[in-house]
């Protein structure tokens, strides 16, 4: 997973073998593609980035157009502590 910080948010892009989906505005249409994970991650530092619940499962908005899977965290928020791994019985 791939990430990009701006604005105290970390924006983390979920990738699959280098390509990232996502969902267009067209119009009153939205359309179903995949780019470059390069190419959506410039858009995502560069462009006006938001966080959205429009999409269930795309909380990535940029320009309001774009929206991408992945996750929104808070930038100095407490990472996940290792899970614990559990003793083996003999």
């Amino acid at each position: 997973m791939k990430s990009v910080i701006r604005n105290g948010k970390v924006y983390a892009l979920d990738t699959d073998h280098g390509k990232a989906s996502y969902l267009m505005r067209a119009g009153a249409d939205m359309v179903r593609n995949v780019m470059s994970e390069g190419g959506a991650l410039d858009m995502i530092a560069h462009g006006n980035v938001t966080e959205s619940d429009e999409f269930p499962g795309h909380p990535i908005a940029v320009d309001d157009k774009f929206f991408f899977p992945g996750t929104v965290t808070d930038e100095n928020a407490p990472a996940d502590p290792a899970p614990v791994p559990k003793k083996k019985r003999r």
